[in-house]
């Protein structure tokens, strides 16, 4: 049981009822799927990316979204022992921001990620499991949002195992700015202008690698928060239901054309009617300009 403070900062945000289109213990089709591993906001939770989760699912994804243990407001293991935070949480806004901190828990989520993508090796081998056989382990993508997406990042650059990396709104830090040469997008949520470190990155991108800015949201706009906390949070002109949209269809695009192999969709390529909102800029544009 969450204790009460928390339980009552739970119950003010959620609503009572919340129905989604997941489905406990669904048969994995045929075949071997790419495999999307998600990597979560500092102190949030695996469950709070639902809305984007489901949808690489009913693409044809396997998708695999960590529970940094010590790191959320609350971890229940298997067995149900609840495991609190070491680090504070974004409820009542406790979390410890140091260097030192952030430091340690980019380095314990790589050391996740990589342990994660050997059992799903091992889920992949085992026969009886309802993934033997089911997972395509060439074609594994790393996704993360804000300081997820530094821990993205820091995957793919140092587990090779990991093909493509999407960042939600990701927090880039100085020593990710490094040359990196797979396929990268940068999905970021309402830039007035980019980042120093979102610039340094991108000048160091030598594979296929794209920038999208959704004008007028905020950081929590890629999280469920979007659709759980409506007219709460900024989404632009397009509203909630379209921006959501968005984000789903460029992070799919996206995977399916350097996961799958697929022909690049056009919103890829610069400006949508279908999104307004969205402006995208190109490998073979400047994130930023040159002094």
């Amino acid at each position: 049981m969450l204790p009460a403070q928390q339980a009552s900062l739970v119950s003010s945000f959620f609503p009572p009822a919340t129905v989604t289109k997941v489905i406990a213990r669904p048969v994995v089709a045929g075949g071997a799927h790419p495999v999307v591993v998600f990597t979560p906001g500092y102190t949030t939770t695996f469950t709070d990316y639902t809305f984007l989760m489901e949808d690489l699912a009913r693409r044809g994804y396997v998708v695999a979204s960590v529970d940094h243990t010590y790191e959320p407001t609350i971890v229940e293991f298997p067995d149900g022992r609840l495991i609190g935070s070491a680090v504070g949480s974004h409820f009542g806004n406790t979390w410890r921001l140091d260097d030192d901190t952030l430091s340690v828990v980019i380095a314990t989520r790589q050391a996740d990620l990589s342990f994660l993508v050997g059992e799903l090796d091992r889920l992949n081998a085992t026969s009886g499991s309802p993934f033997g056989g089911r997972l395509d382990p060439a074609r594994i993508g790393i996704m993360g949002h804000s300081l997820g997406g530094a821990a993205a990042l820091s995957a793919l650059q140092q587990d090779s195992r990991f093909k493509a990396a999407v960042l939600l709104d990701g927090a880039i830090a100085d020593e990710s700015v490094m040359p990196t040469g797979s396929p990268t997008l940068i999905l970021a949520m309402g830039r007035a202008r980019w980042e120093e470190n979102e610039c340094g990155l991108w000048n160091n991108l030598a594979g296929p690698h794209l920038a999208v800015n959704l004008r007028g949201d905020e950081h929590l706009t890629a999280s469920d928060a979007v659709w759980l906390a409506k007219g709460a949070i900024q989404t632009g002109t397009m509203g909630p239901e379209r921006t959501i949209s968005a984000i789903r269809d460029y992070v799919g695009a996206f995977l399916d054309a350097n996961l799958r192999g697929k022909p690049v969709d056009p919103l890829l390529t610069g400006p949508s009617s279908k999104y307004p909102d969205a402006v995208v800029i190109t490998e073979d544009q400047q994130l930023c300009r040159q002094p």
